[in-house]
């Protein structure tokens, strides 16, 4: 996990930020399934066995709630940041005892030419495997706040 604290006026199109790792177990698949996401193939092994994916996967919820709480954690943003928009992808299933590594790329950053204090930053996250298989992708414009409420649109 990253440590640093990211300031809005520090980033920089074209910055990637590595989020860190996490293993979910086949116990927190089931648990989260029959809180969230309830379908056979995420919470009875027996039936998700005869089924397409020969296992129980996890709900992709669940894999974006792992990737969200990496994001969070890792890319500090110190005034925040609030989700405005996402595109989301689960190109291949998360399973018990997947690894998974999710790295963030700032895409653009757009300051608000009305509200000196925020800009839009459009970034992509993307979470892999220990086979670096795909597990989810997202495309998200999100809300941050400048440290410093100058006019930063004058200066993109």
């Amino acid at each position: 996990m990253n440590n640093k604290i990211f300031r809005l006026e520090d980033l920089k199109i074209g910055d990637k930020i590595d989020c860190g790792s996490y293993q979910i177990s086949r116990e927190e698949i089931i648990d989260f399934a029959q809180k969230y996401d309830p379908q056979f193939y995420h919470i009875n092994e027996d039936k998700a066995k005869k089924y397409q994916f020969k296992d129980l996967i996890t709900s992709g919820w669940h894999t974006a709630s792992i990737a969200m709480g990496l994001v969070v954690r890792s890319f500090n943003i110190e005034h925040g940041m609030i989700g405005a928009m996402v595109n989301l992808s689960w190109p291949n299933p998360t399973r018990p005892d997947d690894i998974l590594y999710v790295k963030t790329e700032i895409l653009d950053i757009k300051p608000s030419k009305s509200k000196p204090y925020q800009a839009v930053v459009e970034v992509n996250w993307i979470v892999k495997n220990q086979k670096d298989d795909i597990l989810l992708k997202t495309n998200s414009t999100i809300l941050m706040f400048y440290e410093n409420p100058t006019n930063h649109s004058k200066n993109p």
